[in-house]
This record gives structure tokens, C-alpha cells and sequence, in this order.
């Protein structure tokens, strides 16, 4: 029975949530924090470091309050365009913004204090007399991790009492020596 458990904890430790899987765990190509604007990339990244300390999230925060999003600009061509960064509170109205300005160094960085609600990310690049627009949401304060971790325990719980449900009948069964 020793040997079931160490193997269940194990998994359980492997296919726990990693910062690796809140980038869609694949890298850029596959990465769903990453924005696709004309032919560039720009990868997201959401932080609550007062809550959920330095765990790098995407589209999902599941805590209100102070919070630092994080725009890396991939590629030397796309540090060379002027780029504009704005969020957007769920009744439309622009919180937090970066001007349209070139960043050579390649990271945007906002600093909201958010509540609970659906906000817009807009990052707008431009390109000549161009300009190229992509949005995305961002869901905060759903405690989403939260549920995640309650149905993980719960699972856990069943899996552990089917254990020892298990090893109970089967020493119930054996005849008496």
C-alpha cells in the first residue's frame, strides 16, 4: 500500500500546475500568452506578486488588487516599431497605458490595481501611416486557482479513501489464520 501511495503523490507532484503549463507549456509556438500582431510576437505575462507571489499567469487572475503585467517583445525588428500598451477597466475606460513609443530594451511593463471583472489588454503596433491592433481579455478575481486546487484535493481524497476502502476488504476477505 506504501508503494500505491509514494507512486500517486509522485504523479500527483509531476502533473501539478508549473509555470511552464500557464504558458501553454510548449514554448512560443504553441504558447497561448503569446499575441500574434501583423508578423510579430509579443508574450504576455500577469503577475500578482502580493498574492500568488511570482507565478507567471495569462488571460486568468485569480486575485484582485496589485498587479504587474508584462509585455516582452520578441525580436530586434519589433523593438525598432513604436508600440502602445493600454488596459482597459470592464466599462472600457483606460486604467493603466504605455505611450507609443519604441522600447529597445523589449519589455513593457503596467503596474494596476485591479478588481473583480473582465479587463481588455490592447497592444497597438505601429507601422509607418499603419497601425495594427490586437486585444485580449483578462479575467481577475475568479479564483480560478483556487477551485483548481478544491477539486485537486477533493479528487486526491476519493483516490486515497479508495486506497484504504480497498486494503480494509481485502484483509477483511482473508480467511483467519
Amino acid at each position: 500500500m506504501k508503494k500505491i501511495l509514494f507512486s500517486y503523490f509522485a504523479a500527483l507532484v509531476l502533473l501539478s500546475h508549473t509555470p511552464a503549463f500557464a504558458h501553454g507549456g510548449g514554448g512560443m509556438d504553441s504558447d497561448r500568452c503569446a499575441m500574434l500582431i501583423d508578423d510579430f510576437k509579443v508574450h504576455f505575462s500577469a503577475y500578482e506578486p502580493e498574492t500568488v507571489g511570482n507565478e507567471p499567469m495569462c488571460h486568468e487572475l485569480p486575485m484582485t488588487g496589485n498587479a504587474v503585467l508584462v509585455f516582452d517583445l520578441e525580436g530586434e525588428e519589433l523593438r525598432q516599431h513604436k508600440i502602445a500598451v493600454q488596459l482597459l477597466d470592464p466599462a472600457g475606460k483606460v486604467i493603466a497605458e504605455r505611450p507609443a513609443e519604441k522600447y529597445p530594451r523589449g519589455v513593457i511593463n503596467l503596474f494596476p490595481t485591479l478588481e473583480t471583472g473582465i479587463y481588455k489588454v490592447r497592444v497597438t503596433l505601429y507601422d509607418g501611416d499603419h497601425q495594427h491592433d490586437h486585444e485580449m481579455e483578462l479575467h481577475v478575481g475568479k479564483g480560478l486557482h483556487t477551485k483548481a486546487w478544491i477539486i485537486s484535493g477533493i479528487s486526491c481524497a476519493i483516490f486515497i479513501g479508495s486506497i484504504f476502502w480497498y486494503e480494509e476488504r481485502k484483509r477483511k476477505m482473508m480467511p483467519a489464520a
